[in-house]
């Protein structure tokens, strides 16, 4: 008989990211009432109760694998906020602009995969990946809120919605405003435009605008 081979010992941030992968494909694919824990740690080849360990339950999980990195660029440049010494105001909002753009790009699968969940209807309404990644997005990018920006003073919710819309729509419809074969600005470009545009409103919030 044949010795069993074992297993090498994983890196817990091995084990961590191959979690936050199985969930991002077994969320996609079968909604987040059909997802389960089960299936993700066989995804990910681990067992069950790692998931419980790292990430408390399936609710946990499903936030950090969709959610969390969208927090980690909001809590940069709160922290830059912070701490004025280190940044003008412009160089946070394009930090800002830069970085979640980029996060967007990256993550554009899961977002238009989470619009096209809501769009099919096929699943109960309590099962809508969009409704639980919009609702945490609320709560990160304070849209919503009124709040005192540093260097700029008070910014209503509809600045910081248009803003973050800005920002997520140009990444997500990305096909529709360059088609195959246009000329496409570089990523660095749109980002300037966008942040110059936020800026020219944080800089004159009273500017008269149509209703």
């Amino acid at each position: 008989m044949a010795p069993t081979t074992k297993r090498p010992r994983r890196a817990s941030a091995d084990v961590r990211e191959l979690l936050l992968r199985a969930a991002r494909d077994e969320f996609l694919a079968k909604g987040y009432a059909g997802a389960t824990t089960k299936a993700i740690a066989a995804r990910a080849e681990v067992s069950e109760t790692v998931i419980f360990n790292q990430f408390g339950d399936k609710t946990g999980l499903f936030t950090e694998a969709f959610v969390s990195p969208f927090g980690e660029v909001v809590a940069e440049y709160l922290d830059a906020r912070n701490d004025p010494q280190n940044s003008s105001p412009a160089e946070r909002v394009e930090r800002f602009v830069d970085h979640l753009s980029a996060l967007a790009r990256e993550y554009r699968p899961i977002l238009i995969a989470a619009i096209s969940h809501r769009l099919d209807g096929t699943g109960p309404a309590e099962d809508d990946l969009l409704d639980r990644l919009a609702a945490e997005l609320q709560k990160i990018l304070g849209i919503g809120e009124l709040t005192e920006v540093p260097g700029f003073g008070p910014v209503g919710p509809a600045t910081r919605a248009s803003a973050a819309a800005m920002v997520l729509g140009m990444a997500l419809l990305d096909d529709l405003i360059f088609p195959r074969g246009a000329d496409r600005p570089s990523d660095a470009r749109l980002e300037a435009e966008m942040t110059a545009a936020i800026l020219s409103r944080l800089r004159d919030p009273d500017a008269p605008l149509s209703h």
